[in-house]
């Protein structure tokens, strides 16, 4: 074989190679993006809060969404509509939900499709909208809850879920997100590693929460850490720019993606409560 038809031949079998891993991202991105795990390893009891463990049927299936509904001393409490990220499941978050628990907060934190005891399939974007709105709904119409009592939190990929759905309930009363992100394009892009690929024309789970937050009118309270390897807290920045209503950004000093609160301390569920209920 001639040099020539030799380099012709590594050339082709290059572009193969790289059309074959480019479509197999595409196929797989879902897996790339969400991380499910049924393993339950605490329940709010552990905590020391009472708890209810609900079941919401979803329509057309024979399949349920599970979540735990903590409620607050005072029967009319504010409510928090906990959105969770990627990984895990509602377990995982339980001592989130034990500082919001101590300021006065009724929390319901449930899991997405594919999550915990929640049933159905692996995870997508739509799906998880979806489950979010279903959870806001029981809270409504089951427990009899007006949206104006209700608050969202989203921590990571789940504030993008938070302003999905603030988007499609304006009347909610306010939301709070940890660890945000401006698009899923964006913090594929921030991480180098699919750079050399068109991500852009690939991506179809996009969470493009900056284009969505300007249609929101809610109160929003924005805390990132100053440390965040995974989401530069400059996402935060700019979401918070972007932001129309009454808004606050905390940048907490020294705190990474997932140690926000130990960081902060008891000023972390303080500042939100004051920011969200006692304004």
């Amino acid at each position: 074989m001639s040099q020539l038809k030799m380099i012709a031949y590594l050339l082709l079998v290059g572009a193969i190679a790289y059309l074959v891993i480019t479509a197999t991202l595409f196929f797989i991105q879902r897996q790339l993006i969400f991380f499910p795990s049924s393993r339950i390893t605490d329940t709010p009891d552990d905590y020391g809060m009472n708890y209810e463990s609900v079941v919401i049927p979803l329509k057309n299936t024979d399949e349920t969404i599970h979540g735990w509904w903590i409620p607050a001393q005072n029967a009319q409490a504010p409510v928090f509509l906990y959105l969770h990220g990627n990984g895990g499941n509602i377990s995982y978050f339980l001592p989130w939900i034990k500082r919001f628990h101590s300021v006065g907060f009724s929390t319901f934190l449930f899991d997405y499709r594919g999550y915990g005891l929640s049933e159905g399939g692996f995870p997508s974007e739509q799906q998880v909208y979806e489950d979010a709105e279903i959870a806001l709904n029981y809270l409504v119409n089951q427990r009899a809850i007006p949206l104006e009592q209700i608050y969202l939190f989203g921590h990571s990929l789940g504030s993008a879920v938070a302003i999905e759905l603030a988007t499609r309930k304006p009347k909610i009363a306010g939301l709070a997100v940890e660890g945000a992100f401006t698009s899923i394009l964006d913090v594929a892009q921030y991480s180098g590693a699919y750079n050399w690929i068109p991500v852009n024309l690939l991506l179809t789970q996009r969470f493009n929460s900056l284009e969505k937050i300007s249609q929101l009118d809610q109160p929003i309270f924005f805390v990132h850490g100053c440390e965040d390897r995974l989401i530069p807290a400059e996402m935060s920045q700019q979401l918070y720019d972007a932001a129309r209503g009454r808004k606050e950004l905390w940048l907490v000093e020294g705190a990474n993606h997932e140690n926000v609160p130990n960081i902060a301390g008891s000023e972390y569920e303080k500042r939100i409560w004051e920011f969200l209920v006692a304004d």
